[in-house]
């Protein structure tokens, strides 16, 4: 068996020294220091994956072949466990580990509610080293988690030792503070309905918190007591309340916001009306999304959220946006929420590589039969029509849609591609050729839009790549959503520049 450890190499190193590596019990063990790389965005894509950022590939390289210290990742130091051994480990002179197990520790652990959701959630989880340990902690040694089993050992034995320390650390509070165990349990593994029936993952994710956790509950230097006063720290410090913007228009003037609560019991939100001047109280249930409406009134507004001593401000816009020359631009488009993005707060990143303008164009209308020779009026002459010019980067998958109508009541998509043509999706127009300009690596065209019935244009942008990530405009969305949000256009109205 094999035994590995996280290091950081000096930055001035100019050569690899390799520590001689013991246990307390069981003598020296072999030592090899290794990159563990991750390389994003790799393998088949599903919305739960991309919700848990598990769409990645791990591999590992030894620290004298090429590649080695290349890319994302870390350096770990992948020690023999010699037969028999026992105790503390120590690397040279560190004492790195007070407590080597291998995931056979003794005592019950937490009980963790399984449903359903939860296995296919931790079904995902198991086959990533870095997330195993939360799936074998509940699927234990099921058939699946066999499944799992990486191929490269050292990866295998990275999952396993991480499994190993959660299961000592959790089964160690269990005994000396079953209530506190329980309470972090149902916060490591909680599940939330965040739109529809289907309960979400929303556990904690981020590496460092997770490490913070662990540290502090194998914490040597500590007594129960305080172990478990700084688990209860750690517990507080996670967000108690989530938010997002789910529509930043919504028919009617406003905008659609979600609020979910991450607790056990319900929460209250004081949603402060800029147009009433006062705050309203609004009941959160555990576990599922409320969403709310915030109406605009008569001009742009700035909403608040209070809840949990978290504060979310969302601006409100009152009518449909104007457009003035030479357009209006449209973007950035934002990658669909993680759930460590989503639960850290961390903006999502935008897709560099489109661009977009709205804008408004005169088209000359055919002479009538009236003959040429006849004086018309220039109203009578030209109709305006409204263009979106697209641009982006790379060629092969380049494919941009373009959502018209208002968000659930689409009228057509228009699906625009790098390589010269455009499809009408939702009416099943097919297939027209559309001019292309190229430059280098980058692609620019012009379509034109539909008319619009009521005055508005009703618009989102969306981007799928090869892979299946996706980037929206205006707004981020869940991986699980099936279209992007809308902003709306007043189509009426081209906000002319006056003269003097």
């Amino acid at each position: 068996s094999m035994v590995v450890v996280p290091v950081r190499l000096s930055e001035n190193q100019d050569r690899l020294v390799i520590p001689t590596c013991r246990f307390e019990l069981g003598g020296v063990g072999d030592v090899e220091l290794v990159w563990f790389s991750v390389v994003p965005g790799q393998g088949v894509r599903t919305p739960l994956r991309a919700w848990l950022g598990v769409d990645r590939t791990w591999k590992t390289v030894p620290a004298a072949d090429a590649g080695a210290g290349d890319g994302i990742g870390f350096w770990g130091l992948c020690v023999g466990v010699p037969q028999g051994a026992a105790g503390s480990l120590w690397i040279g002179e560190r004492l790195v580990l007070t407590r080597f197990v291998d995931a056979k520790s003794t005592g019950p652990l937490p009980e963790i509610a399984r449903t359903g959701e939860l296995d296919a959630a931790l079904d995902v989880e198991a086959t990533d080293p870095f997330r195993f340990w939360h799936a074998w902690l509940v699927l234990g040694n099921e058939d699946r988690i066999a499944q799992a089993e990486h191929s490269d050992e050292r990866l295998t034995a990275w999952a396993r030792g991480l499994a190993a320390s959660w299961d000592l650390a959790l089964r160690d509070l269990q005994e000396t503070d079953p209530t506190l165990a329980s309470k972090l349990v149902s916060r490591l593994w909680r599940t939330a309905r965040l739109g529809g029936q289907v309960a979400w993952p929303v556990w904690p994710q981020s590496p460092a918190a997770m490490a913070e956790l662990l540290e502090i509950l194998l914490d040597p230097t500590k007594s129960t007591d305080q172990r478990a006063g700084q688990v209860e720290i750690w517990l507080k410090e996670q967000p108690a309340v989530l938010s997002w913007m789910i529509d930043p228009f919504v028919e009617g003037g406003g905008a659609s916001v979600g609020v979910v609560n991450l607790q056990n019991q319900s929460e209250i939100a004081w949603v402060s009306d800029p147009t009433a001047g006062a705050a309203s109280p609004r009941e959160l249930a555990p576990g599922q999304m409320t969403q709310l409406k915030l109406s605009s009134g008569a001009v742009d507004a700035s909403w608040e959220i209070r809840m949990s001593g978290q504060t979310m401000r969302v601006p409100v816009v009152a009518e449909a946006v104007g457009v003035r020359p030479p357009g209006a631009v449209l973007g950035p488009l934002l990658e669909d929420w993680t759930l460590e993005a989503f639960a850290g707060g961390v903006l999502r990143s935008s897709d560099g590589g489109v661009r977009a303008m709205l804008y408004r164009v005169p088209v000359v209308i055919a002479e009538s039969s009236s003959g040429p020779g006849v004086l018309r009026r220039y109203e009578d002459r030209v109709r305006h029509v409204w263009r979106l010019h697209l641009e982006g980067r790379g060629t092969e998958g380049s494919v941009v849609r373009v959502w018209l109508g208002a968000h659930g009541r689409t009228q057509n998509v228009l699906r625009c591609s790098a390589e010269g043509w455009v499809a009408d999706d939702f009416v099943g127009g097919g297939r027209r050729p559309a001019v292309v300009a190229r430059d280098e690596d980058r692609w620019a065209m012009q379509i034109e839009l539909p008319e619009t019935t009521d005055g508005l244009l009703h618009i989102g942008l969306e981007r799928v790549d090869a892979r299946g990530s996706r980037w929206c405009w205006p707004a981020a969305r869940m991986p699980w959503d099936g279209e992007p949000a809308r902003m709306v256009f007043d189509a009426r109205d081209w906000l002319e520049f006056s003269g003097s």
